[in-house]
Formats: C-alpha cells, sequence, structure tokens
C-alpha cells in the first residue's frame, strides 16, 4: 500500500518538474518573437503560431546570420556593330588577345561616288550612299569628277535620252555599257528627270509619240486663244486604250476592268455596249 502511494508522489512531481520546464521554454520562445498570450505549449504550436517567414529561436542555440550578398562584376555591353563609334573605357588595360587591326576612328577618310552618281547626304545608315542625279541635286559649290566616258554613255552610270532618236526610247549605262530601253506605251522619256514621263511634260519631244496618231490642233476660243479642253480617241482598234489630247499632247490611257471607251460619251463604259473593230479577246 506504501509502495502504491510513493509511486503516485513521484509520478506527480516528474509530472509538475517537465510542466515547469516545458512553460518556461515556450514562453521565453514566444517573448523573442513579441507575443505574451500563450495559449499551446506544445512543441508542435510553436511553429504554427510563429510568424511566417522567421526562424525558430531555442534556447541555447544560436541563429545562424543571414549569407552575405555576392556582387557580378560589372560587363560592359557588346558592341558588335560594324561600324562601331569611338568607345572610351578611361583607365581599362587592353586585354591580352590582340584585337583585329582597324583603321583609326578619330580621322576622316575621303570616298567619291562612281561616275555619274552623286552623294547622297540623307542616305541612312547602311544605306548605299550614292544616287542618280535626278534623285540628288548637288548643292551650291560641288565639285563633280572628270567624267569617264565612252561611246554611247557621258558616265559610266545613269539614264541617258537617245540622241536624235525616238523618245520613247533611252539608254541605261552601267559601268559604261549601254543598253536601250523602251518606255511604257504612251510615254517618252524625260531627262530631267531621268524617267519616262507624260509627252506633254517634254516639249523638246516630238508630239507624234504614237507612230499611227497625232494630236489634232486644239481649237481656238473667240478671244483667238487656244483651247485646253480634253479631246480623247480611241487608239486604233483597241476597245480600253484612248489617247487624250490637250494643247496637241497625246496621252494614252486606259479603261478599267470591264469597261471599254465610247468616243460618243467621250467616257469608259460597259463593254458590253461598245463595238470593237475586233474581238476585245483577239487584241
Amino acid at each position: 500500500m506504501i509502495s502504491i502511494s510513493l509511486f503516485f508522489y513521484l509520478q506527480a512531481f516528474v509530472n509538475f518538474f517537465y510542466e515547469t520546464v516545458t512553460f518556461g521554454q515556450v514562453n521565453s520562445a514566444y517573448e523573442y518573437y513579441g507575443s505574451s498570450n500563450v495559449r499551446d505549449q506544445r512543441p508542435e504550436a510553436l511553429y504554427a503560431q510563429r510568424p511566417l517567414g522567421t526562424a525558430l529561436r531555442v534556447p541555447g542555440v544560436p541563429v545562424a546570420a543571414a549569407p552575405a550578398p555576392v556582387y557580378s562584376p560589372a560587363v560592359k555591353p557588346n558592341r558588335n556593330i560594324l561600324h562601331p563609334l569611338p568607345i572610351n573605357y578611361g583607365d581599362q588595360q587592353p586585354t591580352t588577345v590582340p584585337e583585329p587591326a582597324q583603321p583609326p576612328q578619330d580621322k576622316a577618310y575621303k570616298y567619291l561616288c562612281p561616275d555619274g552618281l552623286h552623294f547622297n547626304p540623307a542616305a541612312r545608315r547602311f544605306e548605299y550612299p550614292c544616287a542618280y542625279p535626278s534623285e540628288v541635286k548637288c548643292t551650291a559649290g560641288a565639285v563633280e569628277q572628270i567624267p569617264k566616258s565612252t561611246d554611247q554613255c557621258p558616265n559610266q552610270y545613269g539614264y541617258y535620252a537617245i540622241k536624235d532618236g525616238d523618245c520613247s526610247k533611252y539608254i541605261m549605262c552601267q559601268e559604261g555599257a549601254a543598253t536601250i530601253m523602251e518606255c511604257p506605251m504612251g510615254l517618252v522619256f524625260n531627262p530631267q528627270i531621268s524617267s519616262c514621263d507624260w509627252p506633254s511634260n517634254v516639249p523638246q519631244c516630238s508630239p507624234a509619240v504614237f507612230k499611227d496618231f497625232i494630236c489634232p490642233e486644239p481649237p481656238k476660243d473667240e478671244d483667238g486663244k487656244v483651247s485646253d479642253i480634253i479631246y480623247k480617241y480611241r487608239y486604233g482598234n483597241q476597245c480600253k486604250q484612248y489617247i487624250a489630247c490637250q494643247l496637241g499632247h497625246p496621252r494614252l490611257l486606259s479603261c478599267e476592268g470591264g469597261l471599254s471607251f465610247d468616243e460618243s460619251s467621250q467616257s469608259c463604259i460597259d463593254e458590253d455596249y461598245v463595238s470593237c473593230a475586233a474581238p476585245y479577246s483577239q487584241q
């Protein structure tokens, strides 16, 4: 009987000692996190109630310090372009591997466009800097190089009119070699713009652009002035094409799809109402 009583006394003492020690640990741990209201003294409750992202502090165990940040060395941008601008690297020492030899970039170089072409100051980077004279006009004081002419080409490059020839054709020169080119029907070569143009914009060219057609002499008004009224004529047996004459200058025009030219109305109408000398499909 005495042994049983002594056993219960020892068990009660052990429980009291365990609760005292455990409560003190839990309470001190929550004081570290700033909490004074401890409801659950179990060790697992300490993990569930601690602030998110903080380390558990156990008495007697040091908390590991946060790792120091790692700084990567600064790397200069890669300027891998065809014509880089001068770069000032300050006191940076050159690398041990020598770079390919390049001309100094603080020096100006003079270049010449091919004969017959002009420098285009408006050309963007990586664009060809030379253009035809019709596209770029030389400024005052500009000096042109001596032409390297051939039998048919005044310059090595360019477009030129045929002397005493057909206005509807022109010469294209490349590296001094001439090639005869022809403008689209109804247009003539204009040396002022180095391109094909309306005959009315090329007064030095004969109005007989079309071998089988010449514009009639324009009528005059009551005051004797030449009328600028546009008169239209069918071009040969063509149903869609017609010639518009103004002040004696012809222009070859064409009706859109599904329409044909009607001389009586001087306009393009439905092709079903226009009779042609030959069917349109056979022209």
